[in-house]
This record gives C-alpha cells, sequence and structure tokens, in this order.
C-alpha cells in the first residue's frame, strides 16, 4: 500500500510541476497587453489567439508552447525569444526579427513571414507548411527536420546565404529534407510530397 501511495504522490508531483513550468506569469501577460512591450517576460503556455501585437517588443521573451494562432505579430521584436512548440498557425509575422529565436517543433502553418528576419533562428523540426516566406532571411537558420511543404519561397535568402529567386509564382521548396527525418514518424516526418524542406 505504502509503494503504491509514494508511486501516486510522486506523480501528482511531477504532473503538478510539468504544468507550472508551462504557466504564463499574468503579470507579464498583462503587461504586454498594455503596453505592447514585454522583452524578457516568462508569457510560456500563454492563449494569445488572435492577440493585435504588431510592433510588439518581446526580446527574449520565453513564449514557448503558447497559442498565437491567427496573431498580427507585424514588425515585431522577438530576437532570442524562446519559441519552442508554440502555434503561430495562421499568424502574420511579417518584417518581423526573429533572429536567434528557438522555434524547435514550433507549429507555423499558413503563417506570413515576408521580410522576416530568421538570421540564426532554430527552425528544428518547425512545421513550416504553407508558409509565405516572400523576402524571408533564413541566413543560418537550424532547419534540420523543418517541413516546408507547400511554402512560398521567393526572394528569400537561405541558410547558406544564397538567394532563392524562383518560387515567385507558387510553392516551391529548394532544399530537400534529410531522410532519417522523412522516415522517423511525427509531425516534422511526415513527408507526402516534393516540397520538403
Amino acid at each position: 500500500m505504502r509503494v503504491h501511495l509514494g508511486v501516486v504522490l510522486v506523480t501528482f508531483v511531477t504532473i503538478a510541476m510539468a504544468r507550472s513550468s508551462v504557466a504564463e506569469n499574468p503579470t507579464h501577460r498583462q503587461q504586454l497587453l498594455d503596453t505592447n512591450a514585454c522583452p524578457n517576460c516568462d508569457l510560456s503556455g500563454a492563449d494569445l489567439t488572435g492577440a493585435q501585437l504588431a510592433e510588439a517588443n518581446l526580446t527574449g521573451a520565453n513564449l514557448s508552447q503558447a497559442i498565437l494562432t491567427g496573431a498580427d505579430l507585424t514588425g515585431a521584436q522577438l530576437a532570442g525569444a524562446d519559441l519552442s512548440e508554440v502555434d503561430l498557425s495562421g499568424a502574420t509575422i511579417n518584417e518581423a526579427d526573429l533572429s536567434r529565436a528557438r522555434l524547435t517543433n514550433a507549429v507555423l502553418r499558413r503563417a506570413q513571414l515576408g521580410m522576416a528576419n530568421l538570421d540564426g533562428a532554430d527552425l528544428s523540426g518547425a512545421d513550416m507548411t504553407g508558409c509565405g516566406l516572400y523576402g524571408a532571411n533564413l541566413s543560418n537558420a537550424r532547419t534540420r527536420c523543418t517541413l516546408m511543404q507547400d511554402a512560398t519561397m521567393c526572394r528569400t535568402t537561405l541558410p547558406a546565404g544564397t538567394h532563392f529567386e524562383a518560387g515567385c509564382r507558387g510553392a516551391v521548396s529548394p532544399i530537400p529534407m534529410e531522410a532519417d527525418c522523412r522516415t522517423r514518424g511525427g509531425r516534422s516526418g511526415n513527408s507526402s510530397g516534393p516540397s520538403l524542406w
């Protein structure tokens, strides 16, 4: 009986700690909504669906596992921010500074990243299906196992620093996904088409 009670207690504490590790700081959330600025804030797990955050200063903020579907982050400052496992589906992120941002396993389906600066960003495992990357800067970005099916790339600077001029009339991905990413399963492992990154 003691062993079972101990296991239950350890499990409960572990779950509680895991949930608290992705819980936003309510003061930081209110600061962002009131001032449109919250650099280095803890907004992990925050639900900011449809938020109007154009030109927001979120430099170095922790937005891991946040929900920003349909949000407007046009021109936002997100340099060095932690956006791992964030949901930015359908978000407008045009002209935003995402340099050195961590976007590992982020969902950016149909997000618009025109003229966005992703220099040195970590996009490993991100789902960027259907993204608009017109004029985006992906210099030095880490893109291991990044899914780019149906993404539109036109005048986009690729991770190696080369410019990609094709694709202005449709979805094209100039870099093939590594074979082990295509076969590993999971979100970024679904390789059902030629437009994989």
